[in-house]
């Protein structure tokens, strides 16, 4: 599956990203953070909050594994994101992005068992499991599977996006401190400081000189 560009949105426009892959078209250049030539913006987090928000991890219709905090917790890595702290975006996303793994490993897992139980019921006694009730299983369980690629492929965009743009930050080249006069006095001999005091007091002490 090819992932699809972020889109970017003002706050009233992005509470809909989730609902369309349309918006994945959208241009990069709106909400964009100005750090470290990240590729990621707002609209990532969003639209995986979305996906977050939307995600059923049921069986027979009934919800067994729960994915709620994690939507709020990439809520709230987008509000710090926004605010210029990549870093513990980056934090909160890895942690939550491991969470999700574990809570779709979890799903998968009950799911399969619960298949397993169904054909062997059904190899025992044919009569208690209705072919169509095992077709019910199987679809229901095709349609989770594909909200949890469509989720993980966006989830793991952003994790990546961050990832990178943490490294990008890193890399970048610190400016280099210009020596204050105490520093350059520290380290001058002994011979060459009174004319490093007069280089850099020259102005003070014509003044002083004048009144």
């Amino acid at each position: 599956m090819s992932e699809p560009s972020s889109s970017a949105s003002n706050p009233e426009e992005t509470s809909d990203l989730a609902s369309s892959d349309a918006h994945g078209e959208a241009s990069h250049s709106e909400a964009r953070q100005p750090l470290s030539g990240m590729e990621i913006n707002l609209g990532d987090f969003t639209r995986t909050q979305g996906l977050m928000k939307s995600l059923r991890l049921t069986l027979h219709n009934q919800i067994v594994v729960t994915v709620e905090e994690i939507a709020s917790g990439v809520g709230e890595a987008g509000r710090k994101f926004k605010m210029g702290d990549l870093e513990q975006a980056h934090q909160e996303i890895t942690r939550l992005y491991a969470s999700f793994g574990q809570k779709t490993s979890q799903w998968d897992s009950r799911a399969r068992s619960l298949e397993q139980q169904m054909r062997q019921q059904a190899s025992k006694n044919p009569k208690s499991v209705s072919l169509d009730a095992l077709n019910r299983m199987k679809s229901e369980q095709v349609a989770v599977r594909t909200r949890i690629s469509t989720a993980e492929v966006h989830f793991r965009r952003l994790h990546q996006g961050l990832m990178q743009a943490c490294v990008n930050l890193l890399s970048q080249p610190v400016p280099a401190k210009r020596a204050t006069f105490l520093d350059e006095f520290a380290a001058a001999p002994a011979a060459d400081r009174p004319a490093l005091v007069r280089e850099h007091f020259t102005g003070c002490t014509n003044w002083g000189q004048s009144s």
